[in-house]
């Protein structure tokens, strides 16, 4: 149960802040949102099916940062949730700076506080029925390739933004499980 206790609680809050964004009127390429992992020698695609996004704690209590999934795969093998947080407001936003981030491994927003593009990815091993830790010894590495405006209304921005991650889980006793993959996601920047 405490294992979807932090989906739960993020689906809840996303469902009472739903933005939706698409209207016939809208001038929004066509644009494939996806994310891909590569795990176990398997490839496996997340489309989204609702596009929410919900407040998460940041680090500067002058910045106002929120948090979009980005994908949730789930198997008899695994279940890994990723999500990436990203500033909430317009005029925070484009100060951004594209740069590498670190993983993070857990999404806590009832004890942790997070930054502008922080990537998190929760790995749960379904078979042991435990979460597995990211390998410190490895470079858990988020790349951000570009950032694009896509779409406009008089409430929000719509961005495009796509990479690609590479990172790697420590299932105890030196077995080690290699993640990588990219994605191609909109976030939805209030102004």
């Amino acid at each position: 149960m405490k294992k979807h206790l932090t989906k739960i609680i993020i689906l809840l809050i996303s469902l009472l802040t739903i933005s939706c964004s698409n209207d016939d009127n809208s001038s929004q390429p066509d644009i494939v949102e996806y994310t891909t992992i590569n795990i176990l020698g398997e490839s496996y695609t997340d489309y989204p099916y609702a596009t929410s996004s919900t407040v998460a704690p940041s680090c500067n209590s002058n910045i106002d940062l929120s948090v979009q999934q980005f994908g949730d795969f789930i198997n008899a093998q695994f279940d890994i949730w990723i999500v990436f947080i990203y500033r909430s407001y317009q005029y925070q936003f484009e100060e951004y700076d594209i740069s590498n981030t670190v993983i993070k491994q857990e999404y806590n927003p009832l004890s942790s506080c997070y930054n502008n593009f922080d990537f998190i990815v929760e790995y749960y091993d379904n078979e042991n029925d435990e979460k597995l830790n990211l390998d410190n010894s490895f470079t858990n590495m988020n790349t951000i390739e570009s950032i694009n405006k896509i779409d406009e209304d008089s409430n929000e921005i719509t961005y495009a933004v796509k990479g690609s991650f590479s990172l790697r889980f420590n299932k105890g006793g030196n077995t080690l499980i290699p993640v990588t993959g990219d994605y191609n996601r909109f976030i939805y920047v209030q102004k």
